[in-house]
């Protein structure tokens, strides 16, 4: 269905409308056995390393299966995560948590990225992964001024996203087809990105490999 439903995208230059599987893409990487060293090497690179001992609270928006962010919560008792998401996935999320065996560290709200008060002031760290390329420009707006005002001053946004470059890649350009097909997405440039966070308060916008950036508030 998804490839008839991509060939009339093509053909029609507009969205054909596909409901993602979030639930079961979420099983299949919460059962992949090299997420979690990937997920440590993530937050090395984008300069997250909490202390020991000292309270570190992460929000994980549209956090699938956690994996991510549980990684770190596993390696450090101190980091408190609180995932974002759908009942339907958040169910995987919180049988990660047990099987990891930090389930006092991790916290969950079932709710609709594109709606929900994020709170204020209260999180070290806010993470986007994989999502960002799904929203419109004026959705992704949205939810980096909420989550901007979710994190500490000083705090940080993390952005795990395919990003398009001047000359195009194979993977951000098939993604680009995949987000059309499903509900008029696409992947976006650094440029695009940091134009974005700035408009909303971030700063010291920064691009640290070919599909990690991160801000501070």
């Amino acid at each position: 269905i998804l490839w008839e439903k991509m060939l009339e995208t093509i053909q029609t230059g507009q969205s054909a409308g596909y409901k993602l599987p979030w639930a079961q893409d979420a099983w299949l990487e919460s059962y992949s056995p090299s997420r979690i060293e990937s997920s440590l090497a993530l937050w090395k690179t984008v300069g997250i390393k909490p202390e020991k001992d000292v309270p570190f609270y992460i929000l994980d928006l549209a956090s699938g299966c956690g994996i991510k962010t549980m990684a770190l919560a596993q390696e450090n008792q101190s980091v408190q995560v609180t995932c974002l998401d759908s009942e339907s996935v958040l169910e995987v999320a919180r049988d990660l948590a047990k099987r990891l065996e930090i389930e006092s560290q991790i916290s969950f709200f079932d709710g609709d990225l594109l709606g929900e008060d994020f709170g204020s002031n209260e999180y070290n760290v806010a993470m986007l992964g994989l999502i960002t390329y799904i929203l419109t420009p004026e959705q992704n707006i949205g939810v980096f001024d909420r989550a901007y005002r979710s994190l500490k001053n000083g705090g940080k946004l993390v952005i795990d996203a395919i990003m398009t470059t001047e000359e195009p890649r194979e993977w951000a350009s098939r993604a680009t087809l995949l987000m059309k097909t499903w509900n008029g997405g696409a992947a976006h440039s650094f440029s695009e990105y940091s134009a974005w966070l700035k408009k909303v308060g971030f700063r010291e916008v920064i691009q640290h490999n070919e599909q990690l950036l991160s801000a501070v508030k």
